[in-house]
């Protein structure tokens, strides 16, 4: 991951649509502070909120994303994730930027 810019973030439209404000996802940027305040505000919710929140149309695929984009984000020391709305067909992270160009 050394020498890259930007994580950036496939397939996570659906934890945008369920848990961050609606918005295009195409190009968002989600800091590591927005993220990791959403991922805190889950855990600490009353047994009430969470069972509410569990309710929500395709709730099982935003709470794994949220958890990887914390995790990752975090990890390779980046300042956020950005997103974008292709599809591979799995929920993926890769990783992208600009190329060192020292030493071509």
């Amino acid at each position: 991951m050394k020498g890259k810019q930007k994580l950036v973030g496939v397939e996570f439209g659906d934890m945008v649509d369920v848990l961050f404000e609606p918005g295009a996802i195409e190009g968002r940027v989600l800091s590591l502070d927005e993220l990791k305040r959403k991922l805190h505000q889950i855990t600490t919710s009353s047994a009430g909120d969470f069972q509410t929140l569990r309710q929500k149309p395709d709730i099982d695929r935003a709470l794994p994303r949220l958890v990887a984009a914390v995790v990752f984000t975090e990890a390779f020391g980046y300042s956020g994730i950005e997103l974008t709305a292709r599809e591979l067909g799995a929920g993926l992270i890769i990783e992208a930027g600009v190329k060192p160009t020292v030493g071509r």
